[in-house]
């Protein structure tokens, strides 16, 4: 990655470390604010990256195809079946 891309990615996240924080679930103990406030800064910098996020990985094993967050900001269905997807990349 980039030193420029580097930058930017952080400042996303920390313009986004705020809102996690404040939107966090207040009955938990602090231990599992943090872990929770971690796994979403986690998500959230693979779905701009453009990969999974971990609950995507979880759904692409269980349902034996292509699932990732990405695809439903780009129009396209949440899960993706394998075949289709290779079709789709021999195509470009």
């Amino acid at each position: 990655m980039r030193l420029k891309e580097a930058k930017s990615l952080l400042i996303r996240l920390l313009l986004v470390l705020p809102l996690v924080l404040v939107a966090g679930c207040a009955f938990l103990p602090l231990p599992l604010q943090i872990a929770s406030s971690g796994k979403t800064l986690y998500d959230t910098a693979r779905i701009i990256e453009n990969k999974k996020t971990i609950n995507d990985e979880l759904a692409s094993m269980m349902y034996e195809q292509n699932c990732k967050t990405r695809n439903i900001f780009e129009g396209r269905a949440y899960c993706i079946d394998l075949h289709i997807l290779q079709a789709e990349n021999l195509e470009y």
